[in-house]
């Protein structure tokens, strides 16, 4: 089993992503094998903040993602 915290941060460039939004993500996660790697499991919540730098406001989004892997 791995457990796993992720921070991750994007600005927006003003000439390249026009009408984009700034974004904060907080990630914490978890992997785990069964069956000798054949199956993997994995799993993670996000925590998603957008700034609108135009407007001056955030938007938050909780995020979950759920992955299974199956080998030969």
């Amino acid at each position: 089993m791995e457990p796993a915290l992720r921070f991750t941060r994007l600005w927006a460039d003003s000439e390249t992503l026009k009408g984009s939004n700034d974004q904060i993500q907080y990630t914490a996660a978890v992997s785990k094998y069964i069956n000798k790697h054949r199956v993997k499991v994995q799993t993670d919540l996000s925590f998603d903040e957008q700034m609108n730098s135009r407007k001056d406001t955030y938007t938050n989004a909780w995020i979950y993602r759920l992955q299974v892997e199956i080998g030969i």
